[in-house]
C-alpha cells in the first residue's frame, strides 16, 4: 500500500522498562493495550527488531496537510522478526510459476537453466531473496523459494529405477531409524533409498551403501555431494554377495535383483532386534525372499504393497487424477529375534 501522499506514519522503538505517557506506564505493564495518542488509528504494525527491542508504527488517517502528533505502542510477545533468506551459490531452490509448472534446481555458477517459459543464468540467482521473483530470458516470472527435501530427491540425476517417496516414507519408519542409526543398503543405484536415510540419520548416525556396477556407484557420489549429503555415507563399490563388513547395524534395506541371496549375511549383520527391509517390484521374487528370509530364522515377516491416489484438487471438479504411477512394488519386512 502507497501511503507517503495521505497518511502520517509515526515509528517509535521502546526497549522493556521504558516509560511513556502522562501517567509515566512502564512499557512491561502495557500487556496487549493499544494506546494512542492525537487521532484515532487505521491500522497499527507491531514486530521487533531485536530480542530486546520492540518497535511500533502506528498510521494515523489524516491528510498530511493537517498534520498532528501521532503515538502507538503496544507490547507483545510477538518474536524476533526473521532475517531475510538469500539465495547462495550451491543451493537448492524451487522455481514456481503455476501449480503445473514447478522446478527445483541447484544454483550453479555459471549454468543455465532451461524451462517451458525460458531459461534462467543461475547466477542471477545468487542473492535473491527467497519469496521474491527472477525473470527469464522471455520475461516470463518465476517465484525463487527454497526446495524441499522431496523435490531436491526428485531432481536427482536418474540411472536406474528407484524407490517412490511413498514407498520410502514407510521404509523408513518401518524400520525406526532416526538420528544416530547406523544403516546398512544395498544396490545404492541413483542414490535415492540412501540419500533418504542418510538425510534421516544425520547428524551421528551413518549410512554405508553397496553397489557392484562401477558407473552407479561413480554417479550417485555426485548425487549426495550434490544434496551435501556425503559427510553420512559411506559408498562402497562392492558386491554385497560377498558379505556386509558391518556388525550390529539398526537396519538393513535391500533394493536388488535377487535379496534372496544375501538374507543370511543380512542376518549376521543385524543387531538382535534389527529390522530388514527388501524392496522388490514382482511377486515371484516376494516369494522368493519369504521362503529365504524364513529359512534364515527371520522372525516377524510381512508383506505390503503402498498404494496412493492422487485427486484433482478443484472443488467443482474434486475426482481421481486419472494419469500417474500406479504399482511400484512390495514392501518385505523381518526382524533378527
Amino acid at each position: 500500500m502507497d501511503i507517503s501522499s495521505s497518511f502520517e506514519i509515526t515509528v517509535a522503538a521502546f526497549k522493556p522498562g521504558d516509560i511513556f505517557g502522562s501517567n509515566n506506564t512502564s512499557i512491561d505493564s502495557v500487556a496487549t493495550r493499544l494506546i494512542f495518542l492525537g487521532t484515532p488509528l487505521s491500522s497499527a504494525i507491531c514486530f521487533r527488531s531485536s530480542s530486546a527491542c520492540l518497535i511500533c508504527i502506528g498510521i494515523s488517517a489524516i491528510p498530511l496537510t493537517q498534520p498532528r502528533p501521532l503515538a502507538a505502542w503496544i507490547y507483545t510477545s510477538l518474536p524476533a522478526a526473521e532475517p531475510m533468506h538469500r539465495v547462495n551459490a550451491g543451493d537448492w531452490v524451487t522455481l514456481y510459476y503455476s501449480e503445473k509448472e514447478l522446478y527445483t534446481v541447484r544454483v550453479t555458477p555459471g549454468k543455465k537453466f532451461h524451462t517451458t517459459r525460458g531459461f534462467i543464468e543461475l547466477d542471477k540467482l545468487i542473492g535473491v531473496e527467497l519469496g521474491s521473483s527472477v525473470e527469464t530470458n522471455v520475461g516470463e516470472r518465476l517465484i525463487v523459494s527454497r526446495a524441499t527435501f522431496v523435490e531436491k530427491l526428485l531432481s536427482m540425476k536418474r540411472f536406474t529405477q528407484v524407490i517412490y517417496p511413498k514407498d520410502l516414507g514407510y521404509m523408513l519408519l518401518s524400520s525406526g531409524v532416526g538420528p544416530g542409526s547406523i544403516v546398512v543398503e544395498a544396490g545404492t543405484g541413483t542414490g535415492f533409498l540412501a540419500a533418504t536415510l542418510a538425510y534421516y540419520v544425520r547428524p551421528t548416525g551413518k549410512v554405508y551403501t553397496y553397489e557392484v556396477r562401477k558407473d552407479f556407484y561413480e554417479m550417485a557420489l555426485e548425487n549426495f555431494r550434490a544434496l551435501g549429503l556425503q559427510d553420512f555415507i559411506v559408498a562402497k563399490n562392492k558386491d554385497v554377495r560377498e558379505g556386509f563388513d558391518e556388525e550390529n547395524v539398526d537396519a538393513v534395506m535391500l533394493d536388488l535383483p535377487d535379496p534372496w541371496s544375501v538374507a543370511d549375511k543380512a542376518y549376521a549383520s543385524l543387531a538382535h532386534g534389527g529390522v530388514l527391509l527388501v524392496f522388490v517390484p514382482t511377486l515371484p521374487q516376494v516369494e522368493r525372499t519369504i521362503s529365504a528370509l524364513r529359512k534364515n530364522y527371520f522372525k516377524m515377516i510381512e508383506v505390503v504393497e503402498i498404494m496412493m491416489r492422487r485427486y484433482k484438487a478443484e472443488p467443482a471438479e474434486l475426482r481421481p487424477e486419472t494419469i500417474g504411477v500406479q504399482h511400484t512394488g512390495y514392501i518385505i519386512q523381518g526382524r533378527k529375534l
